[in-house]
């Protein structure tokens, strides 16, 4: 099993990539890593450069960084796969 930075759950050729919402670095866990990640990110929109804008931090797709996405990646931290 690999992680994905990209999708939730995804099947590519028999291998199952799994991320943990909020696993922003992909590296299978919801920790500070993931937080620092978001906090760079934070206020930026899919229209900014990269960086700031971080498409992994936007956690609910709505092409912006903000709370919400905060939120989201405060309901699984410290969860690892």
């Amino acid at each position: 099993m690999r992680t994905s930075t990209t999708q939730p759950t995804t099947l590519i050729n028999g291998t199952l990539y799994i991320k943990i919402l909020g696993d922003i670095n992909g590296d299978g866990s919801v920790n500070f890593d993931d937080l620092v990640l978001l906090n760079q990110a934070f206020g930026s929109t899919a229209s900014d450069p990269i960086p700031p804008w971080n498409p992994n931090a936007n956690l609910n797709k709505d092409n912006k960084i903000d709370i919400l996405d905060l939120y989201l990646l405060s309901k699984n931290y410290g969860k690892t796969i």
